[in-house]
This record gives structure tokens, sequence and C-alpha cells, in this order.
């Protein structure tokens, strides 16, 4: 959630930021107005629980007439506080103000373009590395990598429909290739390696951002868990309520886990492949850190992005967010788009993203200052491999005439040496 001291200390630059995300100035004035009636019923609240604590004081001094009119007035006292116009009142108003107040998305950071949608997105880097040339028509990875023995799509949709993709012998060795190189990158940066939690809890999902809008996304369960769609929703959550000390930030995690999504809001894009799927693998990175750090920590993740794809070779650009295309959390995303010969395209495999205090407030999530103060942290969270969408680029780009595919020479050491993917008749 926003900082709500911010939007009652300077409205106009809440409602102007806010509105580069589309979001309009009447919506803002709703949570404006709901606030002022909940403080106000707060402040009454206090007041008669003042009055009330102060009677209860009295009472034991009183002589026996006085004290039957002091409990008198102390009953009428506990109605009035107890009743609809009392606590009730201002449980209502609380209700109606955090309705108002979760559908407001974070405010965009001042450095981000703005835009109403994709389309206004900054292409910031350009591919280091030249695109491939081929002296053949370059085949996509869905037929490289059926044709390779590595994907299977037909039993992966016998057992669990469309958008489920299965890899088979060197393609389950390459994943975890991805994975260990991953990890190994990452631990020397001070990342704590972690398995989290596939399911958690509705409420820890919700305070993450991802159920006010884009619930539809959302397996859920009949146990009020729902199924992650990305590690950082889990590995935030598994520190709700958490206390850091100022000399353990930034905190950092790099996470593999399973996760899932619907893909409700996809209907027809990328139906064939394991570009978009409702399960996939996934490596990645997420940091709690102080405030006035979170912007040099989020151009780190970048940094360790770029580094990532560099070592598989593999050509990308890398894209800023515009204001209208940022999700619900964000207040600034950059994402990596690797090149894929097939499409002559672009494609989204990466995504990192600075979500300042809006999910440590809602968790929360805070830190002691080196005063003694307590105060939010902000979080910070990024993709480093996205496992079938990178393995769908590495095939494409690294493909071969003969139908082969050449390993990275990074990825060799985890797969015994082994430098091409080639058919099982053909391995020697």
């Amino acid at each position: 959630m926003i900082d709500i001291e911010l939007l009652r200390k300077n409205p106009a630059t809440v409602i102007k930021r806010l509105g580069t995300r589309g979001v309009l100035k009447k919506e803002v004035e709703a949570l404006i107005r709901a606030d002022t009636k909940w403080r106000k019923a707060e402040a009454k609240v206090e007041q008669l629980t003042a009055q009330r604590n102060k009677l209860s004081e009295e009472v034991p001094k009183l002589s026996s007439e006085k004290r039957k009119q002091r409990i008198s007035e102390l009953r009428s006292l506990n109605l009035r506080l107890l009743g609809p116009t009392g606590r009730g009142d201002l449980a209502l108003l609380e209700k109606s103000r955090l309705e108002l107040w979760k559908k407001l998305p974070n405010l965009p950071l001042p450095e981000v373009p703005v835009g109403s949608d994709a389309s206004a997105n900054h292409v910031v880097t350009e591919p280091l590395l030249p695109l491939p040339k081929f002296s053949f028509l370059p085949r996509n990875h869905l037929g490289l990598g059926i044709s390779l023995g590595i994907l299977d799509i037909e039993h992966a949709a016998a057992a669990s429909g469309s958008r489920f993709g299965a890899f088979l012998g060197d393609g389950v060795r390459l994943e975890f290739a991805l994975v260990t190189h991953a990890f190994k990158v990452l631990a020397a940066e001070a990342f704590t390696p972690i398995l989290p939690p596939a399911l958690i809890k509705r409420k820890r999902m919700d305070a993450m951002g991802y159920l006010d809008r884009g619930a539809e996304e959302v397996y859920t369960t009949q146990d009020d868990l729902v199924l992650v769609g990305t590690s950082e929703q889990s590995v935030g959550a598994m520190y709700a309520g958490q206390v850091f000390s100022q000399k353990d930030l930034p905190a950092r995690f790099v996470a593999f886990s399973t996760c899932f999504r619907r893909e409700a809001g996809s209907h027809g894009k990328d139906v064939r492949g394991i570009i978009r799927v409702h399960q996939f693998d996934k490596v990645e990175m997420f940091s709690f850190c102080r405030p006035e750090d979170s912007v040099r920590e989020h151009r780190f993740f970048l940094e360790l992005q770029k580094r990532l794809m560099e070592d598989l070779e593999i050509p990308f650009r890398v894209v800023q967010l515009c204001t209208g295309d940022l999700g619900v959390a964000a207040a600034a995303t950059y994402d990596i788009e690797a090149w894929f010969p097939s499409r002559n395209a672009f494609v989204e495999t990466h995504s990192t993203s600075n979500t300042t205090d809006f999910q440590t407030r809602r968790l929360p999530v805070k830190f002691r200052a080196e005063n003694g103060q307590l105060r939010l942290g902000h979080a910070v969270n990024g993709t480093a491999y996205a496992i079938q969408r990178t393995i769908a680029a590495l095939l494409e780009v690294h493909q071969t005439a003969d139908g082969t595919v050449r390993i990275p020479n990074v990825l060799r050491p985890y797969l015994g040496g082994q430098d091409t993917l080639r058919r099982s008749d053909e391995r020697h």
C-alpha cells in the first residue's frame, strides 16, 4: 500500500504521480475522504477510552454514593464506546478505508518514463552481442526441443492439458545446469540460497499486492492457500513481521521454485511451446534493504541479470517500463528481452522491480536503524533465470544447420564437459 502519511501531507503529488498510471483523481480523493472519516472516528474512540479509563481509576477512591453514580456513567461510556457509534463505526470505516487504499498501485519513481501502455516503454540498452546470422531458416524452440528429445509437449498435455510441457534427458540436465550456475554467481554476491514454499497463505499473497489486481492469474486451493507465480511472493511472505538489524541489510536471497500462473489474460498468445505456460521453474533474486539504498540495489539486480544473460551468449536488450505498464506493486521495472531468431523479435525473459515500501508496509517488514528507530524496509526483486524461457532462447540462438544446439561455454562444466545437444540416436 502507498504511504498514507504522504497522501495526507501532499495529496496533489500523490494524485499527479498516480495519474501517470491511469489512476483517476476521484479514486484518490475517495481514499482521502474515507481516511478523514476514519481519523475522526478514531479520535472519538480514543477520547471515549480516555474518559472511561479515568472514571475506572476514580471509582475505587469514591464514597459509596458517588461510586454508584460513576459506575452508571462508566456503563454509559462503555455502551457508547463498544456500540455502533464507537468501535463499531470505527471498524466499518476502517474496512471501507482499507478497500480503497488497497486499490491504489504503487507510486512510480520520478525516473520512470510516463506512458499509458507498453508502446511507451524505453529501450535502454541495445544488444551488446551481435544477432546471430544463419545460412538456413532458423527453427523455433518447440521444433528443436522435440527433435532433440529434450522437450515433451504431447505427454505433458495428456496429463495436464494445454500450456504444459516436460523436459527430458538433456533438457533436465540443462535446467539444473542453469540453476547451479545462477546459484554460484549469486552466492558470490552475498545471496542466501533458499527453497521456499510454493503454497502460501492467501493473506500473505494479498500483502504482496497480487490479489488487488490480477487475482484471476492465481491458482487457489480449498485450504485458503494459493500457489505462487514467482518465488518473490513466498520469500517476502516468509519474512512477514520480521525486524532486521540495519547491519544485516541488504538481506539478499536467491530462491528456486516451481511457479504457477493461470495465464487468464493471454488467450491465444504463445499457445505452442514453453514461452507462456501454467507451470514453470524459476530462479529469483529478492532483497530487503534500506529505503535510501533501493534504487542502487535495483540497478545492481539489473547488472546481475545482464551478466547472467551474457554468460549464456544470448543477445538481449534492456527495456525500462513506462508508468502505464508497471505491475501493481512496482515503483520501477526493467525487463530483459532475449532475441528469438524464429520470430525475428525480442521476447521478455527477465524482469526486475523496485517495490519500495509497497509490500513491506503490508507484510510488514521493518529494520531497526542505528539510532534505534524502527523503519519500513524496501523490497527489490528480479529474475535470475526463468528456466523455460531461457532454455527456449538458448535453443534458438545456438542452433546449428545440422539440428544440433551448441551449449554455452559457461554451462559445460555442469554437464560433464558436454558441448552439444544432439538427438539421442546421434550421441556416442
